[in-house]
């Protein structure tokens, strides 16, 4: 068999040249940069999108994710806790204020109604009065429905109650149990109140939140992992 190395018509070697790795990068330097990230943004800034536009960078983002697990581990590490998305539940009334503006702000410049890409565009001129799409999905139905019977509602054609009669109702958001509700809870009943066993408790809510319960004291109590799990919601 020849020798390949040796050949005279071998193309030329620098084609199998492979360069020397970077070397890694050390946990404390990668966390000394993402603290003067977070030292020189505000709290609301901390996120990933804007690490990889800021001009002291020094990683990827991968890079920190790498060496801590996650971008929100990154920022635990160095004392800033990551920034939470506020959930809001909007009214019927205050999502179509809303796309009424996507829909003047879109013919303004564009002379025809919102698409899909301008919802998106509004969103980024306007993001503290924005909506997504699926938003407006999830509660009108689909959106190019939606959009042509919104028209004939601006133009008087349909009125509101036959606007909205097939939309679904904004979904309630969980309220947290704390803690200390929920040791209160348990030392109160202190057994499960449907079966009278002692293992296995859990806190549930009386009246479901799915029928409208809240998580206050007078709604909860304590039943065991059987009982809680086989009454679902009644």
């Amino acid at each position: 068999m020849d020798d390949l190395s040796s050949r005279s018509d071998d193309p030329d070697k620098r084609m199998f040249f492979i360069p020397n790795r970077r070397p890694r990068s050390s946990p404390p330097d990668v966390r000394d940069n993402l603290r003067a990230f977070v030292a020189s943004h505000d709290f609301r800034d901390l996120t990933a999108a804007n690490y990889r536009e800021w001009k002291n960078a020094r990683f990827s983002v991968d890079t920190i994710r790498r060496t801590f697990g996650s971008w929100g581990n990154g920022l635990k590490e160095v004392g800033a806790a990551p920034p939470k998305k506020s959930i809001r539940v909007m009214s019927d009334h205050v999502l179509l204020a809303i796309f009424r503006d996507i829909w003047v702000y879109t013919y303004k410049r564009h002379e025809k109604s919102p698409s899909v890409i301008h919802v998106k565009e509004y969103a980024k001129a306007h993001p503290e009065r924005s909506v997504s799409v699926t938003t407006l999905t999830r509660r009108f139905g689909p959106y190019k429905k939606f959009v042509e019977e919104f028209a004939r509602y601006a133009t008087g054609e349909i009125d509101y109650a036959a606007l909205v009669k097939n939309c679904r109702p904004p979904k309630k958001v969980r309220q947290h149990v704390p803690l200390k509700v929920r040791f209160e809870i348990l030392e109160r009943d202190k057994r499960c109140i449907t079966c009278g066993t002692a293992a296995e408790l859990e806190i549930d809510h009386i009246i479901p939140v799915a029928k409208g319960g809240t998580s206050c004291k007078s709604n909860l109590c304590v039943r065991c992992r059987a009982c809680n799990h086989g009454k679902g919601v009644r």
